[in-house]
């Protein structure tokens, strides 16, 4: 197990089948993923130098292989509720591992932006019913032309899936059943990409313990 407070990695006795394998398991992926969002994360802050139509989906791209990437990473933390007794049991060691909690990784306790892409079918069409649609996927970048900038920011029309490169933020409209309300949720990919090193940085020191156990 992977003390996250001192760095040290410490081996015992396996408290449920096949743990070590399963730990093993889990480092790949989280590593995988984690630089695979961070890959994605640096195609987003690069400057763009394409073709001027291919702009909204050179973005869009990276933009859902980046949220791909946080789904993935979740799911090792958090299991569906079906999961089997001992994907539970490996994710509460991860936890440990990984130092998980709300506080330590806020952005990475919420799943609904990769649902909300994971699903933007139904999203899409809720919005029409609810007369809340005004386009699909939107960008905002720097010397674009002004009066579609505003459009894109105007309070009356707000986007449903829009991602500005200027302070790398990424906007979608959420619908909460509880309230049947839908509500503007906004998440700062600079702040993901701390988050996204922290599990790297991890991932990649037990990687190395278990590489070199096994």
């Amino acid at each position: 197990m992977y003390d996250p407070q001192t760095g040290v990695y410490i081996t015992s006795e396996e408290s449920f089948p096949n743990q070590g394998l399963y730990q093993k398991d889990s480092a790949y992926y989280l590593k995988f993923n984690s630089s695979k969002g961070l890959y994605a994360i640096k195609q987003l802050k690069a400057q763009y130098e394409g073709i001027e139509s291919n702009r909204c989906f050179y973005y869009h791209v990276y933009l859902d292989l980046l949220f791909e990437a946080i789904g993935l990473i979740i799911v090792r933390f958090k299991p569906a509720r079906s999961a089997k007794k001992i994907i539970r049991q490996q994710a509460d060691d991860n936890c440990k591992e990984y130092d998980y909690t709300m506080e330590n990784y806020p952005l990475l306790h919420d799943k609904s932006f990769r649902n909300f892409i994971e699903h933007i079918d139904e999203k899409g069409h809720m919005l029409i019913e609810k007369h809340k649609y005004w386009g699909t996927f939107n960008l905002i970048y720097p010397n674009m032309k002004e009066k579609v900038r505003n459009d894109l920011l105007d309070s009356h029309k707000p986007q449903n899936n829009l991602l500005n490169i200027e302070n790398m933020t990424y906007t979608i409209l959420d619908y909460d059943k509880k309230t049947d309300s839908i509500k503007t949720k906004i998440i700062n990919i600079l702040e993901l990409e701390k988050e996204l090193q922290q599990i790297q940085k991890i991932s990649s020191r037990i990687w190395s313990f278990l590489t070199e156990l096994f």
